[in-house]
Parts: C-alpha cells; structure tokens; sequence
C-alpha cells in the first residue's frame, strides 16, 4: 500500500513520475481530500460543491424525515447546519445555485417532502427563515452564513479561525499593508491555472481586463496550459475579433 504521494509545482509531470518511482510512492492530482476537506478545487464552479451538497442530502435522509415530527426535523437540520463544512463557507464564495439547492433540500425535509416529490408545502420557507421577532422560527440560512463568515455582514454565531485571519488582514488592508497584494501566484505549466478566470498574469483576471474578449471565448474555463499551446489565441473565439476595442484587447492580450 502506497502511503506517501507527490504532488508537482512548478515542475513537469516526468519529472514529478521519475520522483514518485524514486521514493515508491503515487502522484497526488488536484483536486484531493485531506483530513476530510477537498483541496485544491476550484469552488467558484458548480460541480466543485456537489460533495458537499450530497453530505446535506445523506445527513437529512428519508428515513429521519418519515419518523420524526415537525420540531425533530427542525432541531435536526439546526445540528445539520452547524456541522456543515464551516471551512469551505469560510473560504470561498458559494455560487447562487448551490445555495438554492441546499435550502431545497432543507426545505423539503422540513416539510416532509422527498427531493423526488412533487407535493404542497405547508411551511413557507422564507417564514422559516425568518427571525424569531417577524414570527419566523429563526434559521440561519446558508447565505448568511457563507458572508458572516466571510466578515461581509452578518455576524455569524460559529467561531471560527478563518474568519478572525479575514478580520486582521481587513484591519491591515485599512492601515494601508495590503498584505495578500504581496503573493503572486506561480502557474508551472499551467495545467492548474484557469486562463480567464484567474489574476496569473498582470495582477488582474483576463475576464475582467479583457471583457469584450472573454465574451467571445467559446471555452472559457480552460487552462493557461491549453490556451498558449493553441498558434493563435483566437482560435478558440466564436468569432475573429472586430475592428475597434474588441481588436485593441485581443492584440493587448497576445503580447
């Protein structure tokens, strides 16, 4: 059984195969699980939450919705939502349709509803969600949650170390020390680094400096790698770039 892996950076794939022979281990690819918690994803994608999503659905099973009552089911998914991987919701921006895929799933087991079914909810969710001083019953949605802890607005009732390392560099930020400013990002060969969406080159994200070009990218979650190994990088546009400012950030972009 092979208990050590590698994992390149900045470094080519033989490379990094000769070094994990070498030492009788296994290559390790991003994305993987430590500790329980996936690393190396990249969440702002949809599909990157599904293994979280899908830890909600088992811990709200059917089985717990047919034999509890309504208060059971609602202490259960309070516990439910305070076990939540609080990490990631520290971390990373949760996309719109994930939290309305996880507040569906919430919802329906309150209301005695499978995800396969196609029933009447008695309990309006957003009476649910409410405070307890507008007649609500007082459940923190995962939205609030995700920007409480992401020291956005709401203050969240989890303790929480991320939140208090976003707190100190906010204080630093103030005073005029932009500590994150000081990291640059190191691509290697680029197979990690996603072209459009990440700041790899100029401080600032292709899809930000260059909009009227990321508009006509017919793929645009591919990687630096993919992208500077194609002759021209227009060949993956939906169309030649137009006179104009289409063609002054499609030249501005090749150099």
């Amino acid at each position: 059984m092979h208990k050590s892996k590698l994992m390149e950076i900045t470094v080519d794939d033989d490379t990094m195969i000769q070094a994990a022979r070498l030492i009788g281990g296994l290559q390790l690819k991003s994305p993987f699980s430590y500790l329980g918690s996936k690393i190396g994803g990249l969440m702002s994608r949809i599909n990157s939450w599904d293994e979280i999503v899908n830890k909600l659905l088992a811990r709200l099973s059917k089985w717990k919705m047919k034999t509890l009552s309504i208060g059971g089911r609602l202490t259960l998914f309070k516990l439910v939502l305070g076990s939540t991987p609080i990490f990631y919701m520290s971390l990373f921006k949760v996309p719109s349709q994930v939290f309305k895929k996880m507040e569906s799933i919430r919802s329906r087991f309150f209301n005695g509803v499978d995800v396969n079914e196609n029933k009447m909810f008695w309990v309006s969710w957003n009476k649910v969600l409410a405070s307890k001083e507008k007649g609500g019953l007082g459940v923190l949605c995962f939205y609030a949650m995700n920007h409480g802890l992401l020291g956005k607005s709401v203050k969240s009732p989890f303790p929480s170390i991320w939140l208090d390392i976003i707190h100190d560099l906010d204080n630093l930020r103030n005073q005029g020390i932009d500590l994150l400013g000081l990291f640059e990002k190191k691509i290697g060969n680029g197979v990690d680094t996603i072209f459009w969406e990440e700041a790899w080159k100029g401080g600032k994200a292709f899809e930000i400096h260059y909009p009227r070009i990321y508009a006509l990218e017919t793929c645009k979650q591919v990687n630096v790698a993919s992208k500077l190994a194609l002759d021209n990088l227009g060949f993956s546009l939906c169309r030649i770039p137009r006179s104009g400012t289409e063609i002054e950030q499609f030249n501005d972009m090749s150099n």
